[in-house]
């Protein structure tokens, strides 16, 4: 069975852009095509090892910053500008992982799943927040409870660096303020604890 790690908000990640983020000590780039299709994949270039997150979104590929490359949906690149009739070798490609949305959030698994995350699908975002913690300290403290209508998926970015991605249910939408300084006053004892 494999793991759905929260990586960031729907909104957060608008149609022509990326993000780069940590699933599983992995670098990883999220990004969406101008069409709204969601693509998750290793965050370097095959060809020199830029970052793709820093990369650019045409259409439904994705580009390289460094040399252009651009690739398609499946990792493959399609275009080398500096070579724009020469043959693509097979190695030239990106490697993909498994990606969903589900009550406004996304997710990332390393592995197939059939089944996908969990989630209320009329979720609303609220906000992601990074605390300086150990995973473990953060789960502590949200086991401890937290208030009706507030959902948090827990994402481990480091050894003490965690991130939350809160949305709320729909019914609490218009607690959003109120949630938000829970979530404050939550990072805040949590990191005076770690």
């Amino acid at each position: 069975m494999s793991m759905w790690v929260p990586v960031a908000l729907s909104r957060d990640v608008p149609a022509g852009t990326t993000l780069g983020t940590i699933v599983q000590d992995r670098e990883i780039v999220v990004w969406r095509e101008e069409g709204g299709a969601l693509h998750a994949w290793e965050d370097r270039c095959p060809h020199r090892g830029m970052r793709l997150s820093r990369g650019f979104v045409r259409g439904d590929r994705l580009g390289c910053l460094y040399h252009g490359w651009r690739f398609d949906a499946g990792g493959a690149c399609r275009l080398m500008p500096a070579h724009p009739d020469g043959r693509i070798g097979a190695s030239a490609r990106v490697g993909t992982f498994f990606c969903a949305e589900a009550g406004a959030v996304i997710f990332v698994s390393l592995e197939k799943d059939d089944c996908g995350p969990q989630a209320d699908a009329t979720a609303w975002p609220l906000r992601s927040m990074t605390l300086l913690a150990p995973v473990a300290t953060v789960r502590s403290a949200i086991a401890a409870g937290l208030p009706d209508g507030l959902v948090v998926a827990v994402q481990q970015v480091g050894a003490c660096e965690t991130v939350l991605h809160a949305t709320l249910a729909a019914e609490h939408a218009g607690l959003a303020a109120e949630m938000d300084f829970f979530l404050r006053d939550l990072r805040a004892r949590t990191e005076a604890g770690a």
